[in-house]
Order: structure tokens, then C-alpha cells, then sequence
């Protein structure tokens, strides 16, 4: 068992390896197609034509296509992103300032999605077409059908424009730096509300859906209500056979879309003005700093793929029947 789950396992990285590879590669191809030329950041009256040529060849871009794209792949390969342009500071260190953020406001509202979408889930599941079900499954599809960006304009309207109970944007207030660590921590929160609202509400229709249907699946399945005439206590068939049942499919999605919320919750982070990688991201694209665009891109993919791959660990552990085709 052990040399098959190591076997599989060493595939499914060798897989993931790949498929960083081939976004990689997307990353060079796109690059060359993108209009703008990094070099003319520097256009002055005051740089000679040797200095301007100098600056231009400092991007590469005095080499023909190959030999940019193995020089493109060998610094990727020795984690040399370069400098940024705006900041002035290695493109790794300029990301692991906004990286944090976002892994800790992804995480926290990656599990509160959980949570809820499953409550809301069993509370449907268990009694199907009653008012519980009805209400979650209408309330569920306008939250679905809503963009995140039009919930949080409406949300800043009404509870901080118009109320005033939500600070606008920011992540603490001005006097955070005067204040004591549980003040701190309720500051932050406070200012993250809003934020962690929208983001919540626009990914728990998706969960609760799939959630949902697996539930009322396994609960109505034929080894369930077998259990429960034998007299296994209720608590018992849930955590151990209805809960693992019904979560296994759900986590390889799960998977994705933390990949993508670790990757930089762009709208959100822009609107709400939040220091996160989605932002960054956004403000380098508008700079024109390729070295930090190639950086934000590469961390989004491989966020991606790493939380896809833990995902389908996961999968494993929880359900050792899906060793045989999972990770292949």
C-alpha cells in the first residue's frame, strides 16, 4: 500500500512539475505578445543612445526568441525574478510583502466558506423541499448570480457610505500603530469585515451546491440507512461515513478555487483597497513592470497547482479506493 501511495504519489508531482512548466512557458509567450516596451520607462533627453541600447539589452531583448526563452527558464529556475521596476527591490521580496496578507485573508475565509456552505448544506439535505432547503437554494442563487465587484460596491454603499458602520478601505486604522495587541486584532477585523463578506458569499453557492447533492445522495444510499437500522448512533454514521462521502468530491474543487484565492482575490483586494498579491498584480500591469507581472503570475500558478495537488492528497487519505486512479 505504501509503495503504491509513493509510486502515485511521485507521478502526480512529476505532473504537477509540468504543468509549472508549461505555465511558465505560457508566461514568455504572452510577455512577447504584449505590447509596451519595458526599456522605454527610462526614455530621457538626458540618457545617450548607447545608455538607451544598454537598458534595452538588460531585458533580454537583444537576443533572438530562443535564447530569451532558456534564459527566461533558467532564471525561473534559480528563483531570479529580478528587480522590480517601480519598487526598486528584488521582485521576490517586492511579493513576499503582499503574499502574506493574501494566504491569511484566503485561508480565513476559505474555511468560513466551508463551514457555512456545509451547515447550510446538511440543513437542506436532511429535509429535502422544506423550508430550509427552499430558502438556501433561492438565497444561494442570487449570491451566485451576483459578481463579487457589484456585492462590494453595494456593500461600501450601504453600510460605510451610507451608514457609516464599515470603515471604506484599508486593512487598520490610522492610530493601529498606538494601539494594544487585542485592539490591533479587533482593528484589523473590523476593517476586514466587508471585505471577508463579499468574498464569502460569492464562492458559498458553489459549495453548497455540490455539497448538497452529495449529501442528499449519501444520506438516501442504501449502506447509510443500513447503518441507522442496525442502530448506529446518528453522530457516529455522520462523521465517519456521511461526512467523508459527501466532502471527497467537493474538496478537489475546494482545491482549485483556494488555489485561485491564494493567487491574489484581485476585485476584491482593488476595491476595498486590501495590500494583497491580486492588487500588486493589477498596479504592475498598470506600470508596465514586467520583472514583478512574470513574479505575480508565477506564484498565482503555482498556488494553483500546489493546493490542486494537496487536495488530491487529501482525497487519498480520506478515501483509500481512489488510490487506483486519483494521482494518476
Amino acid at each position: 500500500m505504501t509503495n503504491i501511495f509513493l509510486k502515485k504519489l511521485l507521478s502526480r508531482l512529476v505532473t504537477s512539475v509540468l504543468v509549472l512548466f508549461i505555465v511558465i512557458s505560457f508566461i514568455f509567450i504572452l510577455l512577447q505578445l504584449s505590447p509596451g516596451n519595458p526599456s522605454l520607462k527610462y526614455l530621457s533627453p538626458r540618457l545617450s543612445s548607447d545608455a538607451l541600447t544598454d537598458i534595452a539589452n538588460s531585458f533580454r531583448s537583444d537576443k533572438n526568441i530562443p535564447e530569451q526563452y532558456f534564459s527566461f527558464i533558467s532564471n525561473f529556475i534559480r528563483g531570479d525574478f529580478g528587480m522590480s521596476l517601480n519598487f526598486r527591490e528584488p521582485v521576490l521580496d517586492v511579493i513576499s510583502d503582499y503574499l502574506f496578507f493574501t494566504i491569511l485573508f484566503a485561508l480565513t475565509t476559505f474555511v468560513i466558506q466551508l463551514v457555512i456552505s456545509f451547515w447550510m448544506a446538511y440543513k437542506s439535505a436532511v429535509n429535502p423541499g422544506g423550508k430550509f432547503d427552499r430558502f438556501f437554494s433561492k438565497i444561494s442563487m442570487v449570491m451566485y448570480s451576483t459578481p463579487s465587484f457589484v456585492s462590494g460596491i453595494i456593500f461600501i454603499y450601504l453600510f460605510s457610505y451610507q451608514l457609516g458602520l464599515f470603515p471604506i478601505s484599508g486593512v487598520y486604522s490610522t492610530e493601529y500603530y498606538l494601539m494594544g495587541p487585542v485592539e490591533k486584532f479587533f482593528d484589523v477585523l473590523y476593517h476586514l469585515f466587508l471585505p471577508g463578506v463579499t468574498l464569502i458569499i460569492t464562492l458559498i453557492p458553489i459549495y453548497f451546491k455540490y455539497l448538497r447533492d452529495n449529501l442528499k445522495s449519501v444520506i438516501n444510499s442504501t449502506f447509510i440507512l443500513k447503518l441507522e437500522s442496525l442502530g448506529v448512533k446518528k453522530s457516529t454514521v455522520l462523521i465517519r461515513h456521511v461526512i467523508p462521502n459527501a466532502l471527497n468530491p467537493v474538496i478537489a474543487i475546494a482545491g482549485i478555487e483556494l488555489g485561485f484565492l491564494l493567487g491574489g482575490t484581485l476585485l476584491i483586494e482593488v476595491i476595498f483597497g486590501l495590500p494583497g498579491m491580486g492588487r500588486l498584480t493589477l498596479n504592475a500591469i498598470f506600470a508596465f513592470d514586467y520583472p514583478l507581472i512574470i513574479g505575480c503570475c508565477f506564484i498565482a500558478g503555482l498556488m494553483v497547482i500546489v493546493s490542486s495537488f494537496l487536495s488530491d492528497i487529501i482525497r487519498v487519505f480520506i478515501d483509500k479506493r481512489l488510490l487506483g486512479g486519483l494521482l494518476n
